[in-house]
């Protein structure tokens, strides 16, 4: 994982000294996550998952993005929270309290890499594959195994104006987030965002960088 972030920042580097453009932003974005069920055998469970707020903030750098160029690549860095709210039977609540649901949270480093079409010069359509590394949980409950990586697929698009952005998300996990080893249930994640961002002039950034 080292290897692949110092990665990253080589190639950034090389974007700024190559092409002085916009093309780092910082995003925020928030909306909802939840699990869905991939159920491998007939088993059944009383509890099920339902959606809760999920929040995301990062950076996303552009490379090779000019006037003339349609397609471009992206790569970014994110730290995501996600999870999904674990509903209980009518008439159960979680031990030790006097609740049916309890919201169990994921805390993680995304890396998504993106192929970006500029539609126009406002408009930017992306999709790509998201990459979470898991750094922690909160109210995670047992029985149940958890994921440390996951691979989905990802997608947006960006409306851009001057150097602002409004952005819509969706990630689709392709990979297994919490797995049930016993009763061959298991589940991924599936998230919705809706955010804003900010291009940062990279010539501009060198420059003040020196000084």
């Amino acid at each position: 994982m080292k290897k692949v972030v110092l990665f990253l920042c080589l190639l950034i580097t090389y974007g700024f000294n190559v092409y002085p453009q916009e093309k780092m932003s910082v995003n925020l974005s928030a909306g909802s996550s939840t699990f869905r069920e991939i159920n491998n055998s007939v088993t059944q469970i009383g509890n099920y998952y339902t959606s809760i707020p999920s929040y995301k903030t990062g950076i996303q750098y552009d490379f090779f993005r000019q006037d003339s160029v349609r397609f471009f690549p992206s790569f970014g860095l994110d730290i995501t929270v996600r999870g999904a709210k674990n509903n209980l039977p009518d008439g159960m609540v979680w031990h030790g309290t006097d609740k049916s649901y309890i919201n169990e949270r994921f805390f993680s480093v995304d890396f998504p890499v993106l192929l970006n079409y500029k539609f126009e010069d406002w408009l930017i359509f992306r999709g790509g594959i998201n990459t979470s590394l898991l750094t922690g949980t909160s109210n995670f409950q047992g029985g149940k195994e958890k994921r440390l990586i996951t691979i989905g697929l990802t997608g947006g698009g960006t409306i851009k104006i001057n150097k602002f952005t409004i952005n819509t998300l969706y990630i689709y996990d392709l990979s297994n987030s919490l797995t049930f080893p016993n009763l061959g249930i298991s589940y991924r994640s599936s998230i919705f965002h809706l955010g804003v961002g900010y291009y940062f002039d990279s010539f501009k950034f060198k420059r003040g960088f020196r000084e």
